[in-house]
């Protein structure tokens, strides 16, 4: 894995946003992608909820959020996530099946999507179990 630009920003553990989000929301149509779990079966979901456009979406989300953090020592010492932040996010996916989420929610993936991100950059890669009952992310350290 690379970061894709010039410099070592981390970028390269990126994913760990989509797996927040999966892990908080249920919502990662970038992940269903990737482990190919698009829901085929019905056309009308795969092509509006798992399709290119919100995918896209996320990957957007996760960039916004990313140049935000960057401003922000990458959310570290941080417990809340500025509600501009939040409301533009909320804006940006609002045509997607994670509209009716709440800040709430968007603020719990970011902010414990960022804890595990920025282990991940610490210790250079590791494991993470994604848990859905509690809906967080918990890092295991590296093997």
């Amino acid at each position: 894995m690379t970061d894709n630009t010039y410099e070592d920003d981390g970028y390269r553990f990126h994913d760990i946003f989509h797996y927040g989000y999966l892990a908080v929301m249920g919502w990662s149509p970038v992940l269903r992608k990737l482990l190919k779990k698009k829901r085929k079966s019905d056309p009308t979901i795969d092509e509006n909820e798992d399709g290119a456009r919100s995918q896209i979406t996320e990957e957007l989300v996760s960039l916004f959020i990313y140049h935000h953090a960057l401003d922000h020592d990458l959310l570290k010492y941080s417990k809340s996530v500025d509600s501009g932040i939040i409301k533009k996010v909320k804006n940006l996916v609002m045509k997607t099946e994670v509209n009716e989420c709440s800040g709430k929610q968007w603020e719990k993936a970011i902010l414990n999507s960022y804890q595990m991100y920025n282990l991940l950059r610490e210790n250079d890669g590791g494991r993470v179990m994604v848990s859905r009952k509690n809906r967080s992310l918990i890092y295991l350290g590296k093997k």
